[in-house]
């Protein structure tokens, strides 16, 4: 019969940091993975509830951070290409009253594309920036409205992460392994922020139309030719609204296909 091999204090030690470190693994619940995920270095790579903490999208490793800050000059210069092209597209703009509602929608494009890539942290500085950008290029219009257009972009942006990434706890380098799951988490906010996002936008235009010229709004009772202006100004809302609705689809559409072929680029640098 052969004798039984005793085990050393070593394996004894062993045996109790792997016990223990199932036990961490099970208390903290891994968001994605039943089991051990392993990165391309063999290193495992748990993801747990932890990460999708609103503080940990704003930590920083030397390497992300470098990253982050190269990424975020680069889409600052496709900013500059966006508002060349959108420039061709305000051809077609709409004035209202001394603001102008232009059709552009490629810097909305390229500001969608940034966050998922740069975080909210940089994805702001960019969506606040971006507008100032298409000023220099193209001074036609009020600073008035390229104010308005750079707070409404940062709320947005702001508002589109919180509710992508922390509310649906959507991992910026991990797809969920259940495809309708994650499927699911994808679809439904990018839906939410569609809407919200169309309505903010829409009435922080009015707002500044409103600061533009008062008497637009205060004189609801005046006529002019055959139309009032109480009728006037549901119009103008209605036009807003319909050219937004057009804007975000555009942006929100291709967010959802860039998105997630943005993460294993975060995975790498993270």
């Amino acid at each position: 019969m052969k004798n039984k091999e005793k085990k050393s204090p070593k394996d004894f030690d062993l045996l109790t940091e792997t016990n223990e470190a199932k036990k961490e693994h099970s208390e903290t619940q891994d968001h994605y993975h039943d089991e051990k995920h392993y990165d391309a270095k063999g290193n495992v790579d748990y993801i747990t509830r932890e990460d999708f903490r609103i503080r940990n999208h704003f930590k920083y490793t030397r390497r992300n951070l470098i990253l982050k800050i190269s990424l975020t000059a680069l889409f600052l210069a496709l900013s500059v290409a966006a508002a060349a092209i959108d420039m061709a597209l305000e051809i077609i703009a709409i004035p209202i009253g001394q603001l102008r509602l232009s059709t552009r929608f490629i810097d909305v494009v390229v500001i969608f594309l940034a966050l998922p890539v740069v975080g909210p942290l940089f994805g702001m500085l960019i969506a606040f920036v971006e507008p100032w950008i298409h000023l220099m290029i193209d001074p036609n219009h009020l600073p008035l409205q390229i104010l308005v257009d750079a707070i409404t972009n940062t709320i947005i942006v702001l508002t589109t992460w919180f509710v992508f990434y922390i509310a649906f706890k959507n991992s910026p380098i991990h797809k969920d392994p259940n495809k309708k799951i994650d499927l699911y988490k994808r679809t439904i906010p990018l839906i939410i922020m569609f809407f919200v996002s169309t309505i903010i936008a829409t009435l922080l235009f009015v707002f500044a139309l409103f600061i533009q010229d008062k008497n637009m709004v205060i004189h609801a009772d005046h006529d002019h030719d055959h139309i009032q202006w109480e009728n006037l100004n549901w119009t103008i809302i209605g036009v807003v609204l319909g050219m937004n609705f057009l804007r975000f689809a555009i942006a929100y559409t291709t967010f959802f296909f860039i998105e997630v072929r943005m993460r294993p680029i975060n995975h790498r640098y993270r």
